[in-house]
């Protein structure tokens, strides 16, 4: 455990990909358009958005190699932790590439496909692109990117640093406790587990865009990311024994290990 830690903040402290790996974006690319859905500019014949089917609890993008981090995000819960992943799955024999989702918690992982694009040497502006279209729709209807919004975000270098705000202010228009969680951090910048215990008292409230992206740079701060990951295998665990403690014996044993979840992001770390 003390290993996969210490790999997982190295993951953390190298934005899980190196920068020079990461996909290039003009600067005029990296926001995207308000119009998604009329804009002729933004429909992408190589994405499928039909395409976005969610295969269930397979553990094919968790094997996956040189799997790129497009977005790393998660919500420290003592009761019902998540960790998401958004990541670029390069299919070499396919000559095509896979936008995956993961959503991983103790009882529940699901893996749905975002978008299927071709290859081509604007690799990045294609990926950028078709990104953020699926999170103006909040991803797949059937399991969307964000139900709640995240108690943290670690920067990816799979993606420009614009593009993933971007990510996140569209995702946040689909949630409704930004202001709560905004204001549990601010009352306890130290620690994770009063985090979680008082935003709830807080009342659910949309944040306005100065709100969101006041959130967003605070929760990107690599101290804050670092403390809500490394707090995290105690909340894991919590989850898994208070399912114990009720009896849900078969829930239990098929829980799904924080160590499973940790290898997978330190996998996100390039081997130097």
């Amino acid at each position: 455990m003390d290993n996969l830690l210490q790999r997982l903040r190295r993951a953390v402290a190298r934005r899980f990909f190196r920068a020079t790996d990461a996909p290039r974006a003009d600067a005029d690319h990296a926001a995207a358009p308000p119009d998604v859905d009329h804009d002729p500019a933004w429909h992408v014949a190589e994405v499928d958005m039909d395409d976005a089917a969610v295969f269930g609890t397979t553990d094919w993008v968790l094997d996956a190699r040189d799997a790129r981090a497009l977005l790393v995000y998660g919500v420290f819960d003592p009761v019902e932790p998540v960790l998401s992943a958004v990541t670029l799955i390069d299919f070499g024999e396919r000559r095509s590439q896979t936008i995956v989702h993961a959503r991983l918690s103790p009882f529940t992982q699901q893996f749905s496909v975002l978008a299927t694009l071709a290859r081509t040497d604007d690799d990045g502006h294609r990926v950028s692109r078709a990104l953020l279209r699926a999170c103006v729709h909040n991803g797949d209807p059937s399991w969307p990117l964000v139900q709640r919004a995240p108690t943290f975000i670690a920067e990816a270098r799979g993606l420009p640093l614009d593009a993933q705000r971007d990510a996140y202010r569209y995702l946040l228009a689909h949630t409704s406790d930004v202001v709560a969680i905004a204001a549990a951090l601010a009352e306890h910048p130290n620690d994770p587990w009063a985090r979680a215990t008082t935003r709830i008292q807080h009342a659910s409230e949309r944040g306005d865009d100065a709100a969101n992206d006041a959130y967003i740079a605070r929760a990107m701060v690599d101290r804050h990311v670092r403390q809500e990951l490394d707090a995290m295998p105690n909340a894991w665990q919590s989850a898994i024994d208070y399912q114990a403690e009720l009896g849900r014996t078969e829930r239990v044993e098929r829980a799904l290990p924080w160590e499973a979840v940790a290898t997978f992001l330190a996998k996100l770390e390039p081997i130097s």
